[in-house]
């Protein structure tokens, strides 16, 4: 019998929770896109003209990311992409959190009862965990990393993965920043006028 390293296993798992998880949600936003675009507008963010790039944009990516993952296409370039797309989830549901905004996720599209919560935004967060660490995992290979410090050190060192990280850390100081000034964006969002 062939025996697998546990750490194969055990990303090959997280690879099909992401594909569980993602595929019945991209179908059901693309079965009804009006739907998902009324969701879209509840959260008062993406502007009303280009609302439909994000209506098609998103579920396309939701169905094709994780496939891609599983069958190992585009490898960790997916897994960072599906990881980005849940930040961009996390602060959306952040952003109407902190306005007080009980808005339907949108996770199944607008006819889904599920309303944003501090645990949606909690499992989106362990989700895009899981997404950049198989992204880690595939680019860099960790069966068998003797040394932590090889690996932080090479994962450190490659413009990719040191580019995402610095882009989520200013993000992230940008978002802070702007709710410490009390931006009328964040307290009012755009219009639907």
């Amino acid at each position: 019998m062939i025996e697998l390293p546990i750490s194969i296993v055990l990303f090959l798992i997280f690879k099909l929770l992401l594909l569980i998880i993602f595929l019945p949600s991209a179908l059901s936003k693309l079965s009804n896109l009006t739907n998902f675009k009324h969701a879209l507008l509840q959260y008062q963010i993406v502007p009303v003209p280009i609302v439909w790039l994000f209506v098609v944009t998103i579920p396309v990516a939701e169905l094709i990311l994780p496939i891609c993952l599983l069958l190992g296409i585009g490898h960790f370039i997916s897994a960072y992409l599906l990881s980005l797309l849940l930040i961009i989830f996390i602060v959306a549901i952040g952003i109407n959190l902190l306005r007080g905004n009980r808005v339907s996720c949108g996770c199944k599209g607008a006819s889904a009862s599920e309303q944003i919560s501090w645990g949606l935004l909690i499992r989106n967060c362990l989700l895009s965990l899981i997404a950049f660490l198989i992204g880690i995992f595939d680019q860099f290979q960790v069966v068998n990393e003797s040394s932590i410090i090889p690996l932080l050190t090479r994962i450190l060192v490659n413009p990719l993965t040191l580019f995402l990280t610095m882009g989520i850390l200013v993000s992230i100081f940008l978002i802070l920043k702007l709710i410490e000034t009390g931006s009328s964006f964040f307290i009012h969002g755009f219009s639907n006028n």
